[in-house]
């Protein structure tokens, strides 16, 4: 932009057209009155996004994104960047850009080795039930949703990541009133104790039910 030493933030209307032509995903602010660069400009440019690197760097952008996972069992340190290509929604899916993770005990116990015996995982592992996200794609025959929608995921695996896909029977449009904060924690907590509530205990009118462990999340969920 403004301080850039080769092209300032007007001349960028035929850069912007130059990196569209490469298939590169940027997006530029213009700040004053456009007009064509004249060739050495363009040169000097162009010239510099291949030596910045910055033109590789918008093309691998467009199909790929960050994840957060591990190779192996152990602590916290065995946790890695991981790129990974952006996931295409199939029919009846979307694509959720992530705006935000839940942390839950069952990802640490995942990451340390003791769901093992009981869990078999392809590595590189990518933990996460739960998203908060935006959708930026639909898949064929989705209707009830669209893009542009804030949604709450729950998922088996993988919500670490930018973006991730999901069935639509595996979303819920965040309420209003609800921050993104806690509708980040929602999902997997939320889950448990209405299946609790509602399947597991056969409660009647009337009844009193003491909540061991109220303070929890899915204790003080059902306490609500």
């Amino acid at each position: 932009g403004d301080q850039d030493p080769i092209v300032p933030a007007q001349n960028f209307k035929v850069l912007d057209t130059y990196l569209e032509e490469q298939g590169a995903d940027v997006t530029i602010f213009r700040h004053g009155q456009s007009h064509n660069l004249n060739e050495e400009e363009l040169t000097n440019a162009k010239s510099w996004l291949a030596k910045s690197g910055r033109l590789a760097d918008w093309r691998r952008r467009r199909k790929t994104m960050q994840r957060f996972g591990f190779e192996q069992y152990g602590d916290p340190s065995v946790f890695e960047t991981i790129e990974a290509p952006i996931p295409e929604p199939k029919t009846g899916q979307v694509q959720l850009q992530v705006l935000g993770f839940g942390l839950n005990p069952y990802d640490a116990s995942l990451r340390r080795g003791e769901q093992a015996a009981f869990r078999k995982v392809k590595f590189p592992v990518v933990p996460g039930t739960d998203v908060l996200g935006r959708i930026t794609k639909l898949g064929e025959g989705v209707t009830d949703f669209a893009i542009g929608d804030l949604v709450l995921n729950y998922r088996p695996i993988g919500g670490y990541s930018e973006y991730v896909t999901a069935s639509t029977s595996k979303i819920y449009k965040k309420p209003t009133a609800l921050s993104f904060l806690d509708a980040a924690a929602l999902p997997q907590v939320g889950l448990a104790a209405f299946n609790i509530l509602h399947y597991m205990l056969s409660l009647k009118p009337g009844q009193t039910l003491a909540v061991i462990g109220a303070s929890g999340g899915v204790g003080a969920i059902l306490v609500q």
